[in-house]
């Protein structure tokens, strides 16, 4: 009897499982038919959406060119009024404020691009200067409007060049005292507590080869709008055309010490 009753409540419990699994299943096919549902019988239309963030001032044709401008389809009783139905309509124009991933392009979004000032609140002292670098470099992604950044330079330094004065008081270079010298490279912080007065991401697409359309890969790019003075506009200007840049956040109130830099030389002669 007591093996009869153990094999009845093992039939049971393996009855349960197959009753919930089959449930959990048909809950599955529910939820992932239900946007298909919802269109069915339902008259699709043509529109435009931002494939990527739109910054505020960009012009369509640059948008377009950008491949930030996407087509997609809703129904016709979600179309939004004013939606913008040619890119022609648009031509010319600009953003008047940020576009989002995804939302639909209407028209009031878009006018005369010399009639749209600039929302940043740039410090009287301050410059506004943009910079981008790859996601892991700007920090994840979680830098926001209103924090302090400081910015590592990573630069490779050529031997310094000797400079003396000849007979004729023309200006002549020499070679360096040192035939061996190689090049240096070097990471140092070019600049530190620099106000961030916006943030934004762009996806760049690339063609491997230039033909060969199976090769196109899209990298994300965190771009940041800063409040610098006119020398560090010039380092960071600077950095950027010789060599490569890292963000890093700075919590508040931080001051930056004084650092001498680092090479390779230095990274793995100097004590932790």
């Amino acid at each position: 009897m007591a093996s009869r009753a153990a094999t009845g409540r093992a039939v049971a419990i393996i009855v349960a499982l197959l009753l919930a699994l089959v449930g959990a299943f048909l809950i599955w096919r529910y939820v992932s038919t239900a946007d298909q549902r919802a269109f069915e019988g339902a008259e699709l239309v043509d529109v435009f959406v931002a494939a990527g963030g739109i910054p505020q001032g960009m012009t369509a044709n640059q948008a377009v060119s950008q491949d930030l401008v996407d087509t997609s389809q809703v129904p016709r009783v979600n179309l939004p009024p004013d939606s913008v139905v040619s890119l022609e309509d648009i031509s010319g124009l600009a953003a008047t404020g940020p576009i989002y991933t995804g939302a639909v392009l209407v028209s009031p979004q878009w006018g005369d691009p010399t009639l749209i000032t600039s929302d940043l609140d740039i410090p009287p002292d301050r410059i506004a200067m943009s910079l981008q670098v790859g996601i892991p470099q700007g920090v994840s992604g979680h830098i926001v409007v209103g924090d302090e950044i400081g910015i590592i330079g990573h630069l490779t330094i050529e031997p310094q060049t000797a400079a003396i004065i000849g007979s004729d008081g023309s200006i002549v270079l020499e070679d360096p005292d040192d035939e061996g010298a190689e090049e240096v490279s070097q990471s140092r912080f070019v600049a530190s507590n620099l106000e961030v007065l916006s943030v934004g991401r762009r996806v760049i697409v690339e063609n491997q080869d230039g033909e060969n359309q199976d090769e196109i890969q899209q990298t994300e790019q965190v771009l940041l709008t800063l409040a610098v003075t006119p020398e560090e506009a010039e380092r960071l200007s600077f950095t950027n055309f010789e060599g490569q840049m890292y963000f890093t956040l700075l919590p508040d109130d931080f001051v930056m010490p004084e650092t001498t830099g680092q090479t390779a030389d230095s990274l793995f002669s100097s004590t932790p």
